[in-house]
């Protein structure tokens, strides 16, 4: 039976509870400590000395299961579309649910980007906490660079960035954490912890739709957008 059972459920709570740091500062916790259980019988029991080529694709296979890929795919094609955020004025939701629909997407490219490395592994802690960062970095400029061509306005994805990057300052500190961890022996077990975090940073951007939707307020309206005029 695994510890964690739905780390995104229990860690929301936590996170609107006590904030970001507690929350993340748990959930790598957690995860190690069900990593350890889930593979102990594994690396006490094993007589057998796996090749290269079958580590690497066991590596791939485990990180491309991994939840954070279908939460995120199923996100962009399921809950974004249903969010009602603005009733009576659809241009202007439709909008910020593009927005959300790319940022997203964006994301998925990313970390699917990340986990395809095949020397990932074999990585030292300080390579890892670098290609990590630069995919972080690049996500921000690829949603920013993707919603101008898409014809977001740009003050809204000026503003909408503006809030993204208190959490991606927040996911800088726990990648030098991750990478500098004594308690994870492999960059795949840390790779797995970041994909769960990033899955928790989905579903707190999703829940946060509404306020930063009012934070533009009506800085917007008459803006063309896509053959239509937002109200």
């Amino acid at each position: 039976m695994d510890v964690i059972l739905d780390p995104v459920g229990v860690l929301l709570e936590i996170v609107k509870s006590y904030g970001w740091f507690i929350g993340l500062f748990v959930l790598i916790l957690l995860i190690f400590t069900n990593y350890i259980i889930k593979n102990f019988s594994r690396w006490t029991m094993s007589t057998i000395t796996p090749t290269v080529e079958s580590v690497i694709l066991d590596n791939e296979k485990i990180l491309e299961s991994h939840p954070f890929f279908s939460n995120a795919q199923y996100r962009v094609a399921v809950e974004i579309p249903r969010l009602e955020l603005i009733p009576g004025k659809p241009v202007r939701e439709k909008v910020f649910k593009d927005l959300l629909s790319i940022s997203f997407e964006t994301v998925y490219e990313s970390m699917h980007h990340l986990i395809k490395f095949k020397e990932l592994n074999e990585w030292s802690s300080e390579q890892w906490v670098d290609t990590v960062t630069q995919s972080i970095n690049k996500m921000i400029i690829d949603t920013e660079e993707n919603a101008k061509m898409q014809g977001i306005p740009a003050i809204v994805v000026r503003k909408f960035l503006k809030w993204h990057g208190g959490s991606i300052e927040l996911l800088h500190e726990y990648v030098l954490l991750l990478g500098n961890a004594k308690l994870y022996n492999t960059n795949v077990s840390k790779t797995n912890t970041l994909l769960l975090i990033m899955d928790l940073l989905l579903v707190t951007i999703l829940g946060d739709a509404e306020r930063i939707l009012n934070e533009i307020n009506g800085e917007i309206v008459g803006l063309p957008y896509k053959g239509m005029t937002i109200e």
